[in-house]
C-alpha cells in the first residue's frame, strides 16, 4: 500500500476516490479491528483531507458496517514515509 503523493505542505481536500486515499483508511480500519477485537467493515471513504509531511496525513470521515449498521467515524491516519506503514492518530465514532 502506498499513500498518494501531491506537492503541497497544507492541508488540501483529499480526492475520496483515489485508489490510495481509499486503501489508507482501509488499512486503518484493518488495524482498529485487530487491536481492539471488533469487526468494523470498511463501506467508504465520505470525506477527507490530506497534508504533506513525513509521509502524509489523511483526516476524514468514514463509513463502516458495524454489526449490520451503517456507522460514521472520523479517523486521522499518518502515512509514513515510503508508504508501507500507517499509523492510526484517531478512531472515533462521528
Amino acid at each position: 500500500m502506498s499513500c498518494c503523493h501531491c506537492c503541497c505542505g497544507g492541508r488540501n481536500a483529499a480526492n475520496i476516490q483515489d485508489e490510495h486515499v481509499i486503501a489508507s483508511f482501509r488499512a486503518a480500519v484493518t488495524k482498529q479491528n485487530e487491536t481492539n477485537g471488533t469487526s468494523l467493515e470498511f463501506v467508504r471513504v465520505i470525506s477527507a483531507t490530506q497534508q504533506v509531511v513525513a509521509g502524509f496525513i489523511f483526516d476524514g470521515v468514514i463509513e463502516l458496517n458495524e454489526n449490520g449498521a451503517p456507522a460514521h467515524y472520523q479517523v486521522k491516519i499518518w502515512c509514513k514515509p515510503g508508504g508501507q506503514e500507517i499509523e492510526v492518530q484517531n478512531f472515533l465514532k462521528a
